[in-house]
């Protein structure tokens, strides 16, 4: 029986371990998938909460209202936010947020930079 408990509490700390690891509960997720909610809310203006001074610069709140509008002409309407996940990429700290339209699923890369701001933005 206390093999067991000892078992059963060391597969816990194994999975806790792991989940942290893969960055699904660190604050980057977190910010992505709020990101993601501006964004599906249509509230363009809140993008520049977001973003770092040069994405602010290349993709004001009217670009990114017709990069969104684009998106849901090929995959539908947004209808909700199924897993994200936090990879290092070339340096930089990416989170594919998996969302799902009425056509079809993408990924939103949001890439952030070392200030937590979003440096990088593409729909996949």
């Amino acid at each position: 029986m206390r093999k067991t408990i000892v078992g059963a509490l060391l597969a816990f700390l194994i999975f806790i371990a792991c989940r942290e690891r893969d960055g699904s509960d660190s604050e980057l997720v977190s910010r992505a998938k709020e990101f993601v909610d501006v964004l599906a809310a249509r509230q363009f203006e809140k993008t520049t909460d977001y973003f770092d001074a040069k994405m602010n610069k290349g993709l004001p709140p009217a670009k990114i209202e017709q990069a969104w509008n684009m998106v849901e002409a090929k995959a539908g309407r947004f209808q909700q936010q199924l897993k994200a996940r936090q990879l290092k990429e070339a340096g930089f700290d990416v989170v594919y947020v998996t969302c799902e339209f009425e056509k079809s699923k993408l990924n939103v890369k949001v890439v952030f930079d070392q200030n937590r701001q979003v440096s990088g933005l593409w729909f996949r």
